[in-house]
């Protein structure tokens, strides 16, 4: 109650740096082949979403240039991502829990509505002269990576 948007996205930034990184980090030093080559893109999805964060929460200057590069990074790793959960997959070291591949179908929609918000997010920050006017589509593609991220990965 009485949360600006700043605070709920400084509250989501907080939440991915302590514990998003830290368990990506652990998961990381054992895991190896496709295993490792996703959680390498999902670490490089979580740095472009920090370069974001940081304008949004006011703790950068904004730089709409650098912001929608971050954002077309983002877009490019979740137009690729689907490719590295194969089928056959099965590594003790993955947060990937079982239901990507029981509801499949649900996890490629979700990885193209990152690609999309991603998208629209570039195209947010070309046009933007402040982090204010970008805040709209950044909580959108933090709400799709919240979604795959509730439904599809280990909560630790």
């Amino acid at each position: 109650m009485g949360n600006t948007r700043k605070e709920r996205i400084t509250k989501l930034v907080v939440i991915i740096g302590l514990v998003v990184v830290p368990l990506a980090a652990h998961a990381h030093g054992k895991a190896t082949g496709i295993v490792r080559e996703r959680m390498d893109l999902m670490t490089a999805i979580g740095d472009a979403v920090k370069t974001v964060a940081g304008m949004v929460r006011g703790t950068t200057e904004f730089d709409g240039e650098r912001a929608a590069a971050a954002a077309r990074e983002i877009a490019n790793h979740a137009n690729g991502m689907t490719a590295l959960f194969p089928a056959d997959n099965a590594n003790q070291h993955s947060e990937a829990l079982p239901a990507i591949w029981d509801n499949w179908t649900e996890f490629e929609k979700i990885a193209n509505e990152l690609n999309v918000t991603a998208d629209k997010l570039a195209i947010s920050a070309m046009n933007a002269t402040s982090s204010d006017q970008i805040q709209p589509a950044f909580s959108a593609m933090g709400k799709t990576c919240g979604a795959c991220h509730e439904k599809f990965r280990i909560k630790k």
